[in-house]
């Protein structure tokens, strides 16, 4: 499978609308795609249906100069976390396109659980364990070498 998923937490939100610091998180974060992503490659950016996570979409697709796909309500598990996360669904959506780069904005629990369920289900590794996100973070998901690395940069411009 030649492809790259980003699993991209949200940014920081007050009352479920981004504030400043998860605008600047996003940003920041959108420029680090920004210079992994080849302009030439064909792209999907979903989120889920929740304000914070299109808002954090949004910024992604303007500084990639794209599109935002649309939302999606299986990704998310509601204001309180309650619904379970529809991992295989989410994969087989993952799977139905053809793009080589898939954006997937959500939230703390799909951040959580989506690598290592994709690396035990698609690669057979069970080594990947699960570790969340913080807001405007992302885990790059390689299928051309079977890699998870964390994207984790900061305000001041350097990746940590």
């Amino acid at each position: 499978m030649n492809r790259t998923i980003y699993v991209v937490r949200h940014g920081h939100h007050t009352n479920g609308y981004l504030d400043s610091l998860g605008k600047s998180q996003i940003a920041v974060l959108a420029k680090e795609l920004k210079l992994r992503i080849s302009e030439k490659a064909s792209l999907r950016i979903i989120s889920s249906t929740a304000a914070r996570a299109t808002e954090s979409a949004e910024i992604i697709a303007k500084s990639l100069n794209a599109r935002s796909e649309g939302t999606d309500s299986m990704l998310w598990t509601g204001p309180d976390g309650n619904k379970s996360c529809h991992l295989d669904e989410t994969l087989e959506m993952i799977n139905s396109t053809d793009d080589e780069v898939v954006i997937m904005v959500t939230h703390y629990e799909y951040s959580e659980e989506f690598p290592s369920f994709f690396a035990s289900k698609v690669w057979g590794d069970k080594g990947f364990s699960e570790t969340s996100l913080n807001n405007g973070q992302a885990w790059c998901i390689n299928c051309n070498d079977n890699t998870i690395t964390l994207i984790s940069p900061n305000l001041f411009g350097d990746e940590v």
